[in-house]
Order: C-alpha cells, then structure tokens, then sequence
C-alpha cells in the first residue's frame, strides 16, 4: 500500500520545511509527496525540494494558482492506492501514514478523517472532532472532515470526479471554500465507507479569532462557499435553515462587540448569498 500525499503550496516557505521534515520521520515509508507549487518565482522552495528529494520520493509540478486545481493535477500525477491533502503549513506525527494505513485495511475503509488539532493547545482547528467512532454521513461531514484531515483510496476516483474546481480558495467564481465538504458528500452519496477515527490527528497552527477587517471579509467568503454547497448537493431543507440561520444568532448574541456581531452577521450574509445564488 502507498500513499501518495498532494500538497498545493503558495506564499509559503518556513512552514512548508516543517512539514518536509515531519514526513522525513515517519514510520511508514512508502509514499511519494507530489508538491503542486503555485508560486510565481520558481525558486521559493528550490533549495527546499532538492534537499528531500533524496530523502523521500518527491515531485515538483509548477501550475497557477487555485486549490483545487492545483489537488486535481496532484491527483492525475499519483500513483499510490491511498491520497491525502495536506495543507502547506500542517504537520504529520511520526505513526501516521503506518496508523491510517492499518485503519484501512483492518476495517475495510474507502477512506479516514482524523483530527486536525493546534499542536500545542490540542484545540480542532475546523469543525467540532467527536471523541468516538464514526462514519461519515451528510449530516457529520460538516464537523468530522477537513481536507488536511482526509485519506482516501485513489479507486475512489476511478468513476467519480474529483475536486470541483469552481470551489475553494483561488477558484473562478465567488465561492472560495467548501470543496472538500462537496467532494466527501459525493463520495457518501457513491455509497463509499469513511470513518472518523478519533485516536489519530495530525497539527495545523490554530488562528487565534481577532474579528479584524480581513477575518470579517472571510467570514462572508467562506460563508458564500458553504453556502453554495448546500445549494448544489440538494441538502436537507430544514439541515439548511439550520446551517444559514445560525450565524444570525450569534449576530444578535454579540450584538455588544461590534466587530464580532459583524463577523457572524457577514457567515450569515454569505451563506443566504452562496445558497440563493443560481451562479455555479
């Protein structure tokens, strides 16, 4: 069984020599990391790469900028039977690729979630991890799965599309976030088994909240992406006032902190905006 590990990188350097490092001390050493680089100056990483290179299986292809664009071109290039994603400034712990490669032939898994946490506060940095065992349904796919997080068999892939390159960060289109959610309610909705393996985690830094100007234009970005996710996966209707409305009430909650009323009021505003919309 090989992993092959798709990391799309841009703008980033220190963080993408940890994860280099991290991958240099696994266990389990039967993997290739396909770095999709969207930098346009070449030589950011250069150095970087050729130093792994001779540690570890490792291709560089260059592409332009956008998400998943640049994991569908990682995916077309793998070779292994097991694809991840790894963000650019994410960490791997040592058994990791040996865990989930035992979690999936012991249970016969299509696919594993696990937690992506703050190394040192042991804080989720998406959704909200349970502390059990679970297989990813429609309902769980919004806390359970965040695209660092995910290990899918590339078979999976033989008759389904894979990232829809009209979502996440860097698309054409108004609707920067939500691909991976997209991607694993096609994949449950194929009828493929993941579960959510609570024992097994990888870090990601955790962004302290601070409601500045850029966090309250994100919120209605990302709020715009799951928005339009509900909207083209024909979800449950009364799961989706849930998932729009929501926000609203932390709207009027922090009603006395302007800056944080306003983040949650825009989540809301993107959500009704990516959902009402016709646009894909």
């Amino acid at each position: 069984m090989k992993f092959s590990l798709i990391l799309a990188t841009i703008n980033r350097n220190v963080e993408v020599k940890k994860l280099l490092k991290s991958l240099a001390s696994q266990t389990f050493t039967d993997f290739e990391l396909i770095i999709v680089d969207q930098n346009k100056d070449k030589t950011l990483n250069k150095e970087l790469y050729e130093t792994y290179k001779s540690i570890f299986n490792l291709k560089v292809i260059y592409a332009k900028p956008g998400l998943s664009k640049a994991r569908n071109i990682g995916i077309r290039h793998a070779a292994g039977q097991i694809l991840a994603f790894p963000d650019d400034d994410c960490e791997y712990p040592p058994k990791i690729l040996e865990q989930v490669a035992n979690e999936i032939t012991n249970y016969n898994l299509d696919g594993v979630s696990v937690k992506v946490i703050d190394r040192d506060s042991r804080t989720p940095v998406a959704g909200k991890p349970s502390n059990i065992r679970k297989t990813i349904s429609r309902v769980s796919v919004w806390d359970l799965c965040c695209s660092a997080g995910l290990f899918i068999k590339s078979s999976v892939f033989d008759n389904l599309k894979p990232f829809n390159e009209l979502l996440g960060v860097g698309a054409n289109s108004p609707w920067q976030s939500g691909e991976e959610t997209e991607l694993m309610i096609r994949i449950i909705d194929n009828n493929f088994k993941v579960e959510f393996v609570p024992d097994l985690e990888i870090y990601h830094p955790l962004k302290v909240a601070s409601y500045n100007s850029q966090e309250i234009n994100r919120a209605l970005i990302y709020g715009r992406g799951m928005g339009k996710v509900l909207r083209i996966t024909n979800y449950y209707p009364f799961y989706t006032l849930y998932k729009i409305l929501k926000p609203l009430i932390g709207t009027i909650i922090f009603l006395p902190n302007r800056a944080k009323s306003l983040y949650y009021y825009n989540s809301f505003k993107g959500r009704l905006t990516g959902y009402l919309s016709k646009k894909l």
